[in-house]
C-alpha cells in the first residue's frame, strides 16, 4: 500500500472516531439541551465515513462472510435490546485494519479532556456566581459531584479513558512522573465524585505502566491479561446464577461479593431465576417495586457488564470477546496487556466496556484479528490456485507479485 492510501485510511478511521466521541460527550452534557436530529447526525455521519473506510479495504470472501454474519448479529440484538453500542464497537473493531491506533487515541484523548476541562470550568464559574445550579448525587451521606455530565460515574468514565487514550497515545515517550500525573488527574476528580470503580481501575492502570517503565519484572501479571476477561465472563454470571442453591460459607462469600458490588450481584441472580440467560439479547421491564426471595428492589440497575450481558444484552457476546480477548491478549505488547486488564476490571462495576468509543481497548480485538484473518487467507490462497474464490488482499497481491 502507499503512502497516500494508507493516511486516507488513516484520516478516515481518525475522523470516524472524532465524530463519534463528540456525540458521546454531547450525549450526557448538562450544558445545553441537544436536539435529537443533531444526535442523529453524528451517527450518520459517522456510519458514512466508517462505511467509506471499509470499501478502501479488500477482503477475502471469507471474511465479508464473517463480517456480514457478526454485523447481522449485532444489528438484532441492538434491536432485541434497544441498545445500539454494540453495533458502533462492530463498525470500530471492523474499520481499525491500516490504522495507527495510537496516533487517533492521542486526538481522541485531548477532544475528551477539553471537554471536561469546559464542564469543570463552567462548574467553577457557577460555584462562584450561581451555586443554585449545581446539584449532587448522594451515595450514604458522601456528596458527589458530576460536572453537567450525567452522573459522576460517566464524568469519571470519560476522565479515565480520555487520560489512558494520551498514555496509549503517547507511551513510547512519556516518563514516569507523566504517567503518575495523569494518575494524579484521576485521584483528584476521585475527591469530587467518589467514583471508585474508575479509581480502582487507574491505579491499576496506571501502577502496572509505572512498574513497566521501571523495567520491573511484571511478565507474570501480564501474562494473566489472556484470561481475566474470561474468568469474568464465566465465573460472575455462574455465581449469580447459583445463589438460589447456596448455602453455608459459599452463601457467606456471594453475600459479601453483593456488597463489594454495592448489590449488582443480587440484580443478576433475580433476573436469571425469574427470566434466565439471555443469549442475544432482550428487553425487559420489571415492575417499580420487586420482592423476590427476602429482598425488596426499587429499581434494576445492571452496572456489572458481564452480569448485564449475561441475563439481559446477550451473553454471546461476552464469550466471543472471552476467545478473541485470550488470543489478542497472546500477540499484544506489554501496554496493551495492561489496558485489557484496566478493561475487564472495569466492566466489573460499568456496563461501558461495551462502548468502543467510550473504552478503547475493545478495538485491540480488531488489530489482532485481522492479523490472524489475513494470515489465514494467505494460507488458503496458496492452496486454492488463482483469484476465483478469493477476493486478493493488499498482502496476497503483494506475494504474487514477489513470485
Amino acid at each position: 500500500m502507499d503512502e497516500k492510501g494508507r493516511q486516507n485510511r488513516q484520516s478516515l478511521f481518525e475522523l470516524a472516531m472524532i465524530i463519534y466521541t463528540i456525540k458521546d460527550i454531547l450525549e450526557p452534557t448538562q450544558l445545553f439541551r441537544r436536539p435529537e436530529w443533531l444526535d442523529t447526525m453524528f451517527v450518520l455521519a459517522f456510519l458514512g465515513v466508517i462505511a467509506w473506510k471499509l470499501m478502501l479495504e479488500k477482503y477475502t470472501y471469507l471474511q465479508l462472510g464473517l463480517m456480514a454474519v457478526g454485523a447481522a448479529l449485532c444489528t438484532y440484538t441492538c434491536v432485541k435490546g434497544n441498545y445500539f453500542y454494540v453495533l458502533v464497537s462492530y463498525m470500530c473493531i471492523l474499520g481499525v485494519r491500516h490504522v495507527d491506533l495510537q496516533a487517533v487515541m492521542r486526538k481522541v484523548g485531548w477532544i475528551k479532556l477539553t471537554a471536561v476541562g469546559v464542564h469543570v470550568g463552567y462548574y467553577g464559574i457557577c460555584k462562584v456566581i450561581m451555586p443554585s445550579k449545581i446539584h449532587y448525587i448522594w451515595r450514604n451521606g458522601v456528596k458527589r459531584s458530576y460536572f453537567f455530565l450525567s452522573h459522576p460515574n460517566t464524568f469519571s468514565m470519560i476522565v479515565l479513558w480520555a487520560t489512558t487514550a494520551l498514555a496509549y497515545g503517547y507511551y513510547k515517550t512519556i516518563n514516569r512522573g507523566q504517567i503518575a500525573l495523569l494518575w494524579g488527574i484521576n485521584l483528584f476528580f476521585y475527591c469530587y465524585t467518589n467514583s471508585n470503580t474508575s479509581l480502582m481501575v487507574s491505579t491499576i492502570v496506571y501502577g502496572l505502566m509505572l512498574l513497566e517503565k521501571s523495567n520491573m519484572k511484571i511478565d507474570f501479571v501480564l501474562r494473566g491479561a489472556k484470561y481475566i476477561f474470561g474468568l469474568f465472563s464465566i465465573f460472575i454470571p455462574l455465581f449469580a446464577a447459583s445463589y438460589t442453591n447456596l448455602s453455608g460459607p459459599l452463601l457467606m462469600v456471594y453475600d459479601w461479593l453483593n456488597d463489594f458490588f454495592t448489590g449488582r450481584l443480587l440484580f443478576g441472580s433475580y433476573v436469571y431465576d425469574v427470566y434466565g440467560v439471555s443469549w442475544l439479547g432482550r428487553s425487559l421491564s420489571f415492575p417499580p417495586k420487586i420482592y423476590w426471595r427476602g429482598h425488596w428492589f426499587d429499581e434494576m440497575v445492571f452496572d456489572n457488564a458481564y452480569l448485564w450481558m449475561f441475563v439481559i444484552y446477550g451473553y454471546v457476546y461476552i464469550l466471543i470477546l472471552s476467545v478473541t480477548f485470550f488470543f489478542a491478549a497472546k500477540k499484544a505488547n506489554n501496554l496493551e496487556r495492561i489496558l485489557i486488564i484496566g478493561y475487564s476490571f472495569y466492566g466489573i462495576m460499568e456496563a461501558y466496556i461495551l462502548s468502543a468509543s467510550h473504552c478503547f481497548p475493545l478495538i485491540f480485538v480488531g488489530l489482532y484479528l485481522y492479523q490472524w484473518m489475513d494470515k489465514m487467507a494467505e494460507k488458503k490462497k496458496i492452496k486454492l490456485s488463482g483469484p476465483k474464490l478469493v477476493w486478493k488482499t493488499e498482502r496476497s497481491e503483494k506475494h504474487e507479485d514477489e513470485n
